[in-house]
């Protein structure tokens, strides 16, 4: 789509301008080193400045241009769409108590935190009772603060006790934390106030449906109506990294979507998690020799700062992976970035990777369904070094 301007960007035309304008009034051409063309193109550079900014404050007033507080604006104004704000993850937890207390229930305070690293902290939000002559008991545990590095943490990860009450023997978390989201970035937010048109419909369209969805929880990041029989639409959830979907962003979604003004009378909703396709990766790759002063940075690049597949092209390709519904896993697009975070630029401006080859055993391409996500599973990445 071409660009919008408001006012006359092109300096180089802007600047001949402005010369001839100066000469004329003067009556006299004015040559390099005359100190009235150097005060004229001092002068200039904050003209230009100023033109870009008139011009920048003109295209807020455009949905493809505004941005943080003019396009929350635009958003209400004009497309009755609020931003989604940041959100706290969420998870399940198991306590387990040293023995059993048989002549009262064991009270774990509202507040007691664990944590799966002492760097992200996750707190109960209500007082936990374990009957008394039991010894587990189960509830709900949040993170202290919005993110969505609090989502994603597996089962079992979560299981340090910050608060240490004498009576408990450990607490973990029983599945993946989920829920956990930043605040809607200006270009997700944009696209969900274009399909804000979507939502003026009551005839069930498959794009209402979604956008109520989408509108629900700022982790959702895909949303696909079904109908699995006549008069039942389902909408598969799909939440940002592959993250499960648990309980409670459900009930949102069944929320927004189930009101009498949004909904066909004959419909009946329900909301249900994308299926997984499971893969694993296991893979060796080498790295060019004439490149080998900067060997650590490549497998830095490759497989993350600790060397673990936390970061780097290894966990760009698993995000990239279970983003999208139905996405076809593909052992081309793992090579493709293992070998793009490997680049080196010589002295004439020649890109190359610095990667010698990559030998890739799993995954295998694959189509797969388009109501579910491919999820790694094994993780096993080798160096095989410089060659």
């Amino acid at each position: 789509m071409k660009e919008v301007n408001f006012l006359n960007l092109d300096i180089k035309s802007l600047y001949e301008k402005g010369k001839q304008t100066l000469e004329t009034e003067l009556g006299e051409i004015l040559h390099e080193g005359d100190e009235r063309l150097i005060l004229f193109q001092n002068l200039f550079q904050i003209q230009v400045g100023e033109q870009a900014n008139i011009n920048d404050a003109a295209r807020q007033n455009l949905l493809r241009y505004a941005r943080g507080e003019y396009l929350d604006a635009l958003g209400e104004d004009f497309y009755f769409t609020k931003r989604l704000q940041a959100q706290k993850a969420t998870c399940k937890v198991k306590i387990t108590l040293s023995k059993a207390n048989n002549e009262e229930d064991t009270v774990i305070p509202k507040g007691t935190r664990i944590t799966p690293d002492r760097e992200l902290f996750f707190e109960n939000m209500e007082d936990i009772v374990i009957p008394k002559g039991s010894i587990e008991g189960e509830g709900k545990y949040i993170a202290q603060e919005k993110g969505s590095k609090y989502s994603g943490i597996g089962k079992g990860l979560i299981k340090y006790m910050v608060d240490v009450l004498p009576f408990v023997k450990n607490i973990e978390n029983l599945d993946e934390t989920s829920g956990g989201t930043d605040m809607e970035s200006d270009d997700e937010y944009r696209e969900r106030c274009r399909a804000s048109k979507n939502a003026v419909s009551v005839a069930g369209p498959e794009d209402s449906y979604r956008y109520f969805a989408m509108s629900a929880h700022a982790a959702i990041v895909d949303a696909v109506p079904t109908m699995p029989t006549p008069g039942t639409v389902k909408i598969i959830l799909l939440l940002e990294d592959g993250t499960e979907v648990n309980e409670d962003i459900k009930k949102r979604v069944l929320a927004e979507c189930s009101q009498k003004n949004r909904r066909p009378l004959t419909d009946k909703v329900e909301v249900a998690s994308a299926e997984i396709e499971p893969y694993n990766i296991n893979l060796t790759y080498y790295l060019d020799k004439n490149q080998g002063t900067e060997e650590r940075k490549y497998k830095k690049n490759i497989q993350g700062e600790n060397l673990d597949n936390k970061e780097g092209a290894i966990r760009d390709y698993i995000k990239w992976q279970q983003n999208t519904l139905g996405r076809e896993i593909s052992p081309d697009e793992l090579r493709y970035k293992i070998q793009d975070a490997a680049t080196y630029t010589t002295t004439d401006n020649k890109k190359f990777t610095a990667v010698r080859r990559v030998e890739i055993t799993e995954p295998i391409y694959k189509k797969i369904d388009p109501l579910k996500i491919g999820k790694v599973g094994t993780i096993n990445v080798t160096y095989g070094g410089l060659e």
